[in-house]
């Protein structure tokens, strides 16, 4: 499994069954939504039932609080007002607790090396606050920089871990 979905799934997956995930506990079952423009809703469910199965849990211990929005038609640029409205509407009646949005850079019109991504950026703090949900913003990181074994470099512009409120960074050891 990709790192991203990583986060992407198998944290709301353990947030929605109140169940474990590594080291992560769940204090109490939330509503958890997965956005992606990249996997079909298929794959994330495929995805998702090996997660159940990877921690014990069936889907039953998912209830109805777990949603997932997968290639909507159009796709959702988080730049676009028109497209964070159409999102709101979908979700509001869910009311997540979590929200994944899965990835950054295919939610975005702007140059992701550039302050043009700074609109989509800011539409996930204005989706946190209209929900009450938190909201994880997905964003691949660049690989590791020449010599220096396992630090990774910023991808895109300066702006985006700047403007983040936490980073949760996900990463694979060698050889494993």
């Amino acid at each position: 499994v990709g790192k991203g979905l990583l986060v992407g799934a198998a944290l709301p997956v353990a947030l929605a069954a109140s169940g474990g995930w590594g080291a992560f506990r769940a204090i109490r079952p939330v509503r958890a939504a997965i956005v992606t423009v990249e996997d079909s809703e298929r794959r994330i469910r495929c995805r998702i039932g090996a997660i159940l199965r990877g921690i014990g849990l069936d889907a039953a211990a998912l209830g109805d609080r777990l949603t997932v929005l997968a290639r909507p038609k159009g796709g959702i640029k988080l730049d676009n007002p028109e497209d964070v409205r159409g999102l709101l509407r979908v979700l509001k009646d869910f009311a997540p607790d979590y929200l994944n949005l899965d990835n950054l850079a295919r939610m975005a019109g702007g140059d992701e090396n550039t302050s043009e991504i700074r609109p989509a950026v800011e539409a996930a703090d204005a989706i946190r606050e209209e929900l009450g949900a938190a909201v994880v913003l997905t964003h691949h990181w660049g690989k590791a920089s020449q010599d220096k074994r396992g630090i990774h470099r910023s991808r895109g512009w300066s702006g985006i871990p700047a403007m983040a409120d936490a980073h949760l960074t996900v990463t694979r050891e060698e050889n494993s």
